[in-house]
């Protein structure tokens, strides 16, 4: 595979793990919204342990968004 279709393949990858990141954080959120838990309590409920590790400075990220829009 030459440079640019390297490239193009490492920027697809990245979009596709943003969308399941994403997809999995709405999930997060939208669980700790019907069930009244803070979102941590929210991962360890829907994700499975190694997912959940995984899932942790993402989920640090979004507080802090959170956090930055409500200040």
């Amino acid at each position: 595979m030459d440079d640019q279709g390297t490239h193009e393949s490492l920027i697809a990858d990245h979009e596709r793990a943003s969308r399941r990141l994403q997809a999995r954080l709405a999930l997060v959120q939208g669980h700790s919204h019907a069930t009244g838990c803070d979102l941590e309590e929210a991962v360890d409920e829907v994700m499975l342990p190694a997912e959940a590790y995984c899932f942790r400075p993402a989920l640090r990220s979004a507080k802090a968004m959170e956090a930055q829009r409500e200040a």
